[in-house]
């Protein structure tokens, strides 16, 4: 009985150390459940924290460079595109130049803002806004064509991008099981894999949506271009635009989207690992 009591403690000591002194004994009025609750939730929202700030850098960067990408695209092709079968060849004011990378900047600086100091809920849905806002007067640049496509198309499958990123970042995965006594030790050991098993397939089906995504796409964008111009010199420049906007997304798919599912994943590891390291 000795023994048991000694080996319960063990295992106690192991999941819950805030309870227990450095010789192993317990801390006295310490409950070991509520400091497991207390220490763990402390180290999430340290983690949450740190990993918070760099989320929050990494969408303001992605919304400045898909909306630079999206503008600045505009303004190169735009004059080169002589055969357009509406608007013809488009010529910009030198200073329009100059505006859109102020406004890439101002966005960078607004969505941090936003993304640091806006509870989790609210940001979601106004991560985006800075972006949408600097549009409003770059829309009226790229006249006539209002709103310019090559543009609106750009930011609106990059907030859609964002936001899903957003959404998987904060994400709470419930970790109330761990800590509860009446759960047996294999029910919490198949709660642990369900999770890991949820993400895992979570990313493969973005994984495998995206890729087939891309083939239509591309597909896509050569058949729209053709109808744009019968110029295939002016055809070659859109499908070339058209391949980087592809590239910019992908890019803030992978850094955005997967790498936040793969890290939900490698935090469900931890709890599983947590449990069986529980066991010995």
């Amino acid at each position: 009985m000795a023994r048991d009591n000694n080996r319960s403690q063990i295992n106690l000591e192991k999941m819950w150390p805030a309870a227990y002194s450095t010789n192993g004994s317990a801390n006295p009025g310490c409950s070991a459940p509520n400091l497991s609750i207390k220490h763990q939730m402390n180290r999430l929202i340290a983690r949450f924290r740190n990993d918070d700030v760099g989320f929050c850098l990494k969408v303001s960067v992605a919304s400045a460079v898909t909306y630079l990408s999206g503008a600045f695209g505009a303004l190169i092709l735009d004059p080169k595109i002589a055969h357009h079968v509406r608007y013809g060849a488009r010529h910009y004011p030198d200073w329009a130049y100059c505006e859109v990378p102020i406004f890439s900047l101002l966005i960078v600086v607004t969505t941090y803002l936003l993304m640091a100091g806006l509870a989790r809920k609210s940001r979601l849905w106004l991560a985006t806004l800075p972006t949408w806002l600097a549009s409003i007067p770059t829309f009226w640049i790229l006249r006539p064509e209002l709103p310019h496509m090559n543009l609106l198309t750009n930011i609106g499958l990059a907030s859609f991008l964002t936001m899903t990123a957003i959404t998987i970042h904060d994400h709470k995965i419930n970790t109330g099981y761990l800590n509860d006594p009446k759960m047996l030790q294999e029910a919490k050991l198949e709660r642990a894999k369900q999770e890991i098993s949820f993400w895992n397939t979570i990313l493969l089906a973005f994984l495998g949506g995206y890729l087939a995504l891309l083939v239509s796409w591309w597909n896509g964008v050569h058949e729209i271009n053709k109808d744009i111009t019968a110029n295939q010199g002016e055809q070659f420049l859109l499908n070339n635009n058209g391949l980087f906007l592809m590239i910019v997304h992908s890019a803030w798919f992978l850094i955005g989207v997967v790498t936040e599912i793969a890290k939900k994943n490698r935090d469900s590891l931890k709890f599983l690992e947590g449990i069986q390291i529980s066991e010995k």
